[in-house]
């Protein structure tokens, strides 16, 4: 070892609405765990949140505003990333709730898997996609692809 001690990178998913987003959620907690980040019942441990969203129903919304008020009150430093439909539908609306770091469009929910990869040379954590990253680090707006829309 090369004297740096592993860090490990926690993220807690919260999901809400259909099996689709279920089968999603699942999908990327699988490939954050492949990539060695570890999930947490804690969403003030988490590095990074998610919240996989439904906006069938105005109820729905609103479920969703609660919880990403209730997560970002638990974790006021982690970035919350917003996918699913309401991402989809209603993205400034997401994007403008406090504690939203980027809200993920469909065209762009691939890249999520990406978001933990794992340097095996000294076991510290690094985002695999740039544009993915920029947001979740709050660098200048100009910086980011269109396809992911921040606050920060």
């Amino acid at each position: 070892m090369n004297g740096l001690a592993k860090m490990t990178e926690y993220f807690h998913i919260v999901t809400l609405g259909c099996k689709v987003n279920q089968y999603e959620s699942q999908s990327v907690r699988e490939a954050w765990r492949a990539a060695g980040a570890v999930e947490t019942d804690v969403p003030g441990k988490a590095r990074v949140i998610l919240v996989h969203s439904c906006a069938v129903t105005s109820n729905a919304v609103a479920d969703v505003r609660a919880a990403v008020r209730r997560l970002h009150r638990a974790a006021p430093d982690a970035p919350i990333l917003v996918a699913g439909c309401a991402a989809q539908v209603m993205p400034d609306q997401m994007a403008a709730l406090e504690g939203v770091t980027a809200v993920i469009p469909q065209i762009a929910k691939e890249d999520l898997k990406a978001f933990f990869s794992v340097r095996a040379r000294d076991g510290v954590f690094a985002r695999a996609n740039p544009e993915l990253s920029r947001c979740a680090d709050n660098e200048a707006a100009s910086s980011r692809t269109p396809a992911y829309r921040s606050t920060r």
